[in-house]
């Protein structure tokens, strides 16, 4: 009971960024790796204003600042479990602050902007750092039921935090590490790079599909009604990890390939 109540208080307690500081450091290693010379050295000047470092070391600075900027843009986008494309003008993203596709693209329009002045060009690179990680985690992607609690092999989570952290931490806790591995499967990464760059929209499209076909339907989903509480936790397929690892893998990839091709464009 002990072990159980501090397991609760750790979930309680965690940062709500969307894959967490590993999962957003992996992203930021893998971008790193696949940087331009002109990109590399386009983003080591704007972060000797703050004393240096690499995209892993600003990767968590937007979760970091959330409660000291409560009106600032939001990490989600609620598109509907539907098929529907993102749209800047839908309701989702027609409030004060804006939803995590809008805010993404102004930042990445800052960040290509050469006449904005540094320190507004380093704000957005924090940003979008973060940000292109964040639409790439499916329950960051869509309405609704990710706070409510399931149970994997014995132990209560809920299932932003089983896709944010608990299933990605089963493939390493260190994201260098992580990040090398997931760029090593030279398929999975010629696969993903083939693939059209497409817009922040269409990502955040791709996530929406993962949590409609996988995390709330199809054989290994559940249909959580609204208010599950954590007594009335639902108990996942056995395999359901090893099920959903391999997605987890291809959104982290894809947002390290993504993110370098954003950066390239903005420097280059």
């Amino acid at each position: 009971m002990r072990s159980l109540l501090l397991m609760f208080a750790l979930v309680i307690a965690s940062p709500a960024g969307a894959w967490g500081a590993l999962g957003h450091r992996t992203v930021a290693y893998e971008a790193e790796a696949l940087l331009t010379p002109t990109a590399r050295n386009g983003v080591r000047q704007l972060l000797s204003s703050e004393g240096g470092g690499d995209l892993a070391s600003i990767a968590t600075w937007a979760d970091e600042i959330r409660s000291a900027a409560p009106d600032g843009p939001r990490h989600t986008v609620q598109l509907p479990l539907d098929h529907q494309a993102y749209s800047p003008n839908a309701r989702y993203c027609s409030q004060p602050r804006p939803c995590l596709v809008k805010a993404l693209d102004g930042y990445i329009a800052v960040l290509q902007d050469r006449t904005r002045s540094d320190a507004e060009r380093l704000r957005a690179l924090k940003f979008v750092v973060h940000f292109v990680a964040e639409v790439h985690q499916p329950t960051h992607a869509t309405r609704g039921k990710g706070r409510q609690w399931v149970v994997l092999n014995g132990r209560p989570v809920t299932i932003n935090r089983l896709w944010q952290t608990a299933l990605l931490k089963r493939e390493g806790r260190d994201p260098k590490t992580l990040a090398d591995k997931l760029m090593a499967d030279q398929g999975a990464v010629a696969e993903a790079r083939a693939l059209p760059l497409k817009t922040p929209g269409s990502w955040a499209g791709e996530s929406r599909d993962i949590s409609r076909d996988f995390i709330y339907s199809g054989p290994y989903g559940i249909d959580f009604r609204d208010g599950r509480t954590q007594e009335e936790a639902v108990e996942l397929a056995p395999d359901y990890a090893e099920r959903a690892t391999p997605l987890i893998n291809q959104r982290l990839r894809l947002a390290g390939i993504r993110l370098a091709a954003v950066l390239n464009r903005a420097f280059d």
